[in-house]
């Protein structure tokens, strides 16, 4: 959240007071709010992944049902 909320201030801060150029501050948003998406795909590739695996040892779900619904999620959320 921390990343997030310095991003949105070094976007909106455009007061005569700033140091440096409104096109790096404006960079530094950018790279900020990318790392923090980033960050949190990658959360939850890994607790996909370990929910998956889970399912998978405990038989409440095959490998078949798994790669099906993953794919169809897939292509929907790709779709929107």
């Amino acid at each position: 959240m921390f990343i997030v909320n310095a991003a949105l201030y070094l976007s909106l801060d455009r007061g005569s007071r700033t140091n440096g150029s409104s096109t790096t501050r404006s960079s530094w948003a950018i790279a900020l709010l990318t790392f923090a998406a980033v960050v949190i795909r990658v959360e939850l590739a890994v607790l996909l992944g370990l929910f998956s695996i889970q399912l998978l040892s405990n038989g409440s779900l095959s490998i078949t049902r798994l790669l099906k619904v993953g794919l169809i999620s897939g292509l929907i959320s790709i779709g929107m």
